[in-house]
């Protein structure tokens, strides 16, 4: 149950942009990642008279919120940043698993890291990394969708799969 999770206090930045090239947007959130954020993402808003714009927001640890409010405001056109009021994050814990991909395809026997998010007993969600996915892809002249579905299969061979047992020998943190 969530309650028997622990929470960690977070600060919600966020700023509206109508103004930036959008090819800079994947730099800022690498950025703001950097600087500390735990998460960082954009949505897409209209500002007044129907000005099309984002906001970017972040979420940052206590002691991280100053450098993810300055880096907001040295990789963006904004002219502030909201702070909200501390919140309470609860999160799944989180590891990594590398699966090889099964013999057949392009990328056979190549490994992928796999994310594994559980609850300390049960697996409750698996995902490939889709950096390595890509890469892999870009490497042996497959598409990331064959990779990814591959990736997949694999995690489901080894047993990762929502619901199952964690399974010893999971790496973690999941900040790779």
């Amino acid at each position: 149950a969530a309650e028997d999770r622990p929470a960690h206090v977070v600060h919600q930045l966020e700023c509206n942009v109508d103004d930036l090239d959008p090819r800079l947007w994947p730099g800022v959130i690498d950025a703001l990642l950097e600087s500390g954020a735990a998460d960082a993402w954009l949505s897409p808003i209209t500002m007044k008279r129907g000005r099309p714009a984002h906001t970017l927001h972040a979420l940052a640890p206590e002691g991280a919120a100053e450098a993810v409010a300055d880096a907001m405001m040295a990789n963006t056109t904004t002219l502030g940043v909201r702070r909200h009021q501390p919140l309470h994050r609860v999160t799944l814990q989180r590891g990594w698993m590398p699966v090889r991909l099964a013999q057949g395809g392009a990328a056979a026997g190549r490994e992928v890291p796999v994310k594994v998010a559980h609850d300390g007993t049960r697996i409750r969600n698996v995902a490939p990394e889709f950096r390595d996915v890509a890469a892999i892809a870009a490497e042996v002249g497959s598409s990331e969708l064959e990779v990814l579905e591959a990736a997949k299969a694999a995690a489901a061979a080894a047993g990762l799969v929502r619901g199952a047992p964690v399974p010893a020998g999971l790496r973690g943190p999941a900040s790779r």
